[in-house]
Order: C-alpha cells, then sequence, then structure tokens
C-alpha cells in the first residue's frame, strides 16, 4: 500500500487532510473495525463524513472504510425499517432506510462490493422498495437465525426464494396477486431512497453477471409494477434499466418469464401515450421500443395496444416534422411492423404515405454529397426505414385478391403497389449511391452490413430497374461477400454479432440450411430459383425478413434485429444469392460476374454446403439457388468457364 503513517494512512491522502483530519480518521477506522454495537459503528461513520469529505479520500481509503463497516450493517437498517420499527436505536424507519440505502449505495460504487453475496441479498429487498414501498412486517414474521438480510428479503417477494433452484419464482405470480395482502404503507419513498436503490441496482447491473444475478430476483416484475403503480424515480431509472434486461443477454429468459408482466406495461403506456401532449409524444416513442415484443404474443389486449399506437402515429405521420422529429415516429412504425405486420396499420392509403415518409427521410440522408458522414441517430432512423420499405414490397407484390381472408385490411390497388414501387427504387437508387461510396475500410460497420441486406432483398424481386447501378455496384458486392466469406480482417462485425448473440440459443450460422431453424410454413420455402420473382421474393422475406422476432436495443438498436439470428461466422453470400439468380440470366450482368470470379465464390459456397448436408440429410434452398446462378453461367459461357479457377 506504499508508505504509510498513523498507523496505515496513506501518505497521499494525508497530503489531502490536515494532521487532525487524518489522527481522526485512523482513530475512527479503528473504532469501525471495533464497534461493538452499531451505535459505535454510527458514531464513528459519522465522524467520518462531517471531518473528512469523500473528496479528499483516495480510493484506497475508501476501500478500507467499506470493508471496515461491512454490508451487514446497512442490511440491518433495511430489515429494521422494514420490519417497521426502531429496533430500540431511537430512529424512525424511514430514517433508518435512507441511512441504509445511503450506505448500500456507497459500498456499492465499489466493483468488488457489489458482487457480494450478502449485497445481492439485500436486492429483493430494495426491488420491494421500489416497487411497492417498505411493508411493516407482521408480528409472526421474526427471523430465526441466521443472516437477518437473507431471510427478509426472500420473504419480501410473492413467493418463498431458495438460493439456487428457484431464484426465478418470484416472477411468475401476475402482477396483483398480492395486492389486497399487502399492509397499508408506513411512510413514502422519496427521491433520495429511490436514487440509493437504483444506484445499487445499476452497480449490480454492471457486473459481467450482473443482469442475470437481477432476472432471478425478480427484477423485471419489481420495475413493472413499480412503474405501474407510478413509484418514485420508476419512469426515470426503473424504465432505462428494465429495458436493458430485456434487450441484452438476459432477454430470452427475461421475456419468456415476464411477457405478461411486460405487456401490462405496454398497454399502461400506450394509454398514456395516447393521452400526452403533443410535445411529449416524440419522446415517449423512444420509450415504447423496447417493449413493442411484448406485441408478439397476438392477444386480443396484445392488438388492442397496436391499434391504440397506431392511432397516435398516424397524425404524428401526417403532421410536418423535422427529420430529427421523424426518426422516433419511423423507428417505433418499424418495429411494430416488424412485430405485428401490417394488419392494424390502417388504410392502405395511409400504408403508402407510410412508406412514402420512410423513403423520403432515406433519401435526404444517404444522397449527401461523398464524405459526408452519417451520425448514429441518422443510421437507426435509416435501418428503420429499411425495415419499412422490406415490409412494402411485400405488401405491393400482393393484389387485392391475394390478401390473407383473416386480414381486415384490403391489399393494394394496382395503383397504389406501382406508386410504392416507383418510390422504393428511388429509395434503393440512394442505397446503390451510398453503397458505392463505401470502401473495404468500413466492411465492418454494422451500418454497411444493414444497407448491403436491405439492397439485397430488392434484387431478390427486382433486377429489371436500375440496371446500370446495379451493374456497377456488383464489384461492391462481389467484394463485401467476399471479405467476410474468407474471414479476412473483417472481424469487427463479426465480433460485435457475437457480442449481441445469446448464449443457449439456436442461430443460425451461415453453414446450415435455415429450414431447421425458423418455424415458417413449408410454402415460404420454395426453389429460389429466376423463374418467378415473386415466389423468390417471398422466399427471401419469409427467410430474412422474420429474424428480427426479438429486438436488441443497444445504441445501435433498430438494426440490431438484422442480425439477431447471426453468428460470427455467418456466410453473407446467402443473402445475395437471390439476386445471382436473376443476374447470372442477364448477359450483361453475366459478363461482369465472370470478371469478378464470381463463379469461384459459387463453387466454393455449394462445395462447403454440401458437406454439411451429406452427413445430416437435409434440403437447403440456397444451395439450390447457388446451384441455379452456376448452371446459368456454365450454359451460356462454356468458353469462358473453362478459364475459370473453379
Amino acid at each position: 500500500m506504499g508508505a504509510e503513517t498513523n498507523g496505515g494512512l496513506r501518505e497521499e491522502t494525508r497530503g489531502r487532510l490536515s494532521e487532525a483530519q487524518a489522527e481522526v480518521l485512523e482513530r475512527c477506522l479503528h473504532a469501525l473495525k471495533h464497534a461493538k454495537n452499531d451505535s459505535h459503528l454510527l458514531a464513528a461513520l459519522l465522524l467520518i463524513t462531517r471531518l473528512c469529505p469523500a473528496n479528499q479520500l483516495d480510493q484506497m481509503t475508501l476501500r478500507r472504510i467499506f470493508e471496515a463497516v461491512g454490508l451487514n450493517l446497512p442490511a440491518r437498517l433495511l430489515v429494521t425499517a422494514v420490519r417497521g420499527s426502531s429496533d430500540g436505536s431511537g430512529l424512525a424507519p424511514n430514517e433508518l432506510l435512507s441511512l441504509g440505502t445511503a450506505l448500500l449505495a456507497a459500498l456499492s460504487t465499489d466493483p468488488d462490493m457489489a458482487y457480494k453475496p450478502q449485497l445481492l441479498s439485500t436486492v429483493p429487498l430494495l426491488l420491494q422498495i421500489l416497487s411497492t414501498g417498505p411493508q411493516p412486517k407482521h408480528r409472526d414474521d421474526n427471523p430465526t437465525g441466521g443472516d437477518p438480510t437473507c431471510q427478509d428479503s426472500h420473504r419480501s417477494e410473492a413467493k418463498p426464494e431458495h438460493k439456487d433452484n428457484s431464484e426465478t419464482k418470484p416472477e411468475q405470480g401476475g402482477d396483483n396477486s398480492s395486492e389486497n395482502k399487502e399492509p397499508h404503507v408506513s411512510f413514502q419513498v422519496d427521491e433520495a431512497i429511490a436514487a440509493d436503490c437504483y444506484q445499487v441496482l445499476l452497480s449490480v447491473c454492471a457486473q459481467p453477471l450482473g443482469p442475470e444475478q437481477l432476472l432471478s430476483r425478480g427484477a423485471v416484475r419489481a420495475l413493472c409494477q413499480a412503474v405501474l403503480r407510478d413509484q418514485t424515480l420508476s419512469r426515470e431509472q426503473g424504465l432505462p434499466l428494465l429495458a436493458f434486461l430485456l434487450s441484452g443477454k438476459t432477454k430470452t429468459k427475461a421475456w419468456s418469464r415476464n411477457c405478461g408482466e411486460v405487456l401490462g406495461l405496454l398497454d399502461k403506456l400506450t394509454e398514456d401515450f395516447s393521452k400526452a401532449p403533443e410535445r411529449d409524444r416524440l419522446k415517449m416513442c423512444v420509450t415504447l421500443v423496447p417493449f413493442v415484443p411484448a406485441l408478439a404474443e397476438g392477444s386480443e389486449r396484445a392488438r388492442g395496444v397496436v391499434r391504440r399506437v397506431w392511432a397516435v402515429l398516424r397524425p404524428m405521420l401526417q403532421s410536418k416534422l423535422t427529420p430529427k422529429q421523424m426518426g422516433p415516429v419511423l423507428v417505433l412504425g418499424a418495429c411494430l411492423l416488424d412485430v405485428c405486420g401490417w394488419e392494424e396499420v390502417g388504410s392502405p392509403k395511409f400504408c403508402c404515405l407510410l412508406v412514402n415518409r420512410a423513403c423520403v427521410e432515406l433519401r435526404m440522408e444517404l444522397e449527401e454529397p461523398p464524405g459526408s458522414s452519417l451520425s448514429p441517430e441518422t443510421q437507426h432512423t435509416i435501418t428503420a426505414c429499411y425495415r419499412i420499405m422490406e415490409a412494402a414490397m411485400e405488401q405491393a407484390c400482393m393484389s387485392e385478391s391475394q390478401a390473407p381472408v383473416h386480414s381486415s385490411v384490403p391489399g393494394l390497388s394496382l395503383q397504389q403497389s406501382r406508386q410504392v414501387l416507383r418510390v422504393l427504387e428511388e429509395a434503393f437508387s440512394a442505397v446503390i449511391y451510398h453503397l458505392r461510396q463505401v470502401d473495404e475500410s468500413r466492411f465492418g460497420e454494422p451500418f454497411v452490413f444493414a444497407s448491403f441486406r436491405s439492397l439485397c432483398s430488392w434484387l431478390a424481386e427486382e433486377t429489371s430497374c436500375l440496371r446500370e447501378e446495379v451493374t456497377m455496384l456488383l464489384p461492391f458486392l462481389i467484394g463485401y461477400c467476399r471479405s467476410h466469406m474468407s474471414g479476412g480482417e473483417q472481424s469487427e462485425l463479426s465480433d460485435w454479432i457475437e457480442q449481441e448473440s445469446v448464449a443457449g440459443e439456436q442461430r443460425w450460422t451461415g453453414k446450415e440450411p435455415l429450414r431447421c431453424l425458423l418455424p415458417v410454413s413449408p410454402l415460404s420455402f420454395m426453389h429460389l430459383l429466376p423463374v418467378s420473382s415473386l415466389s423468390s421474393f417471398r422466399h427471401f422475406l419469409s427467410l430474412f425478413s422474420s429474424l428480427g422476432y426479438l429486438l436488441h436495443f443497444s445504441p445501435l438498436s433498430s438494426f440490431n434485429y438484422l442480425l439477431s439470428a447471426l453468428s460470427p461466422l455467418c456466410s453473407f453470400f446467402r443473402y445475395l444469392l437471390p439476386a445471382l439468380g436473376h443476374l447470372s440470366a442477364e448477359a450483361d450482368t453475366r459478363k461482369v460476374l465472370l470478371s469478378l470470379d464470381a463463379p469461384l465464390l459459387l463453387v466454393q459456397f455449394v462445395s462447403e454446403s454440401w458437406e454439411r448436408m451429406r452427413d445430416k440429410n437435409v434440403r437447403d434452398p440456397s444451395v439450390e439457388t447457388a446451384c441455379s446462378a452456376l448452371l446459368n453461367i456454365t450454359v451460356t459461357e462454356a468458353n469462358a468457364i473453362r478459364y475459370q479457377h473453379c
């Protein structure tokens, strides 16, 4: 610990404290370590806070104070406060609670302390305080011995919680399971107490396994209750923490165990959204996005929530908004489309308006002069536009007679379909313009992948439009796929995909057929041959558009859905295969593909896929598409193919 004086106090601390302060601090530390009761501990701690301000203490000295105080004292203070008695200390319950949470908040700022079992055992108690307020215990709830923190914190949950095997039980009950049995709250939780409680939760969450610890102790359910009951700081700090738990590594468990609670919360938030003044609705769009996956259950309650949100979004999309204001509206609309489809969006006329607004916003941003950079917020908005455009292509290809029988929204008329396809053509022209400016050093950027993926969805359906622009972009498309197929130096995107992956989920690695992973109709897996552009397009959307069921919401949230089913070893070449089936059938584009050694990539892809298919006895439609493209080239360019190194 370096040179020390006064029995352990660091010299650098003495440089910031007077000799008198240093001497008092050393005595207080000795008193903390040898205190006979809590009164002595509190007295020594009070002297330290009065005579030695924290900003004059170094990290090592603070650590010594934390270790001397320990976690048992604040835990006992919390238990005493929740019991509703002063326990002979002369302090009121709210004062005990304030002191206990303040000590815990201070201790949790030390990463080593934040993961101590004693601190983790107070998490259920803190969640109870935040969600329902401190509940005085009945007389027959006295502990029988052992760690009082663990005993009382377990009893604070809706069901008894065993240490290892049933930590998730508190989350399984409904929101109102115990409302009629709860005792009357003796005092309110003020902002300072709530802030300290959230500080502890955030400190725990910041640890490597922190989200799992919070989830196993009923954090999702408790935070939902806190917002529903409009508890102190529940919206300011509770909602962001809840969104993180629902979108990070714990998202699968969180949604599987708490979808009903989150849907109830979303119902409340959308009710507030519909009643909010216009100036507040843009901010609330951002708040709603992380909870949209709760609507996937398709219940009548969920459909009612969807209708309510679209009822608010329609006038917003029809009003005059700046690009910065339009962004959150389009992101929320894209997420609703991704989870719920077009069913509740509105009339065909409004659907056309939604697509038009998305295309206009995209063109305004991507048609900037070369060298212009896109901010993360702009990328966020553009990727939402990509999702709307992909959904629009599917809708535009569906005539009125082809609309689903159960749908209340008729298909687009021929005129409306042509209008949508025209604005989509203009928008994808802007995407091509943007990608032509991307050099190889940016191949690892997630937004470049989002743009590539969206353009491939368009090319899977339409290659006759923008023929010249597409032909000029082929070197980029082939080079991008080759870079990721070979691994190369483009590790940034793969690392990011790996970070977004959730352990234990069944994910497409780019090596196996998608049929074995996606729960979609067998009719979706039609041959990806250039015989019917409509069938190949619908196949493409069924494979890739439906992959974004559970959304991640990091700062790059709106295009995290693009990667939610991929692993770092994914073959991006699969995205381009439907387009290659079309392009290889045309003489001019076929010659460009030959000059770029595209047949070599096709052979490599088929060879690697065949090795995997041979042992598993499964069919991979993407291999059939690759063979179709190879057949087109081999038959029509027999002389040229003889000199290919494949």
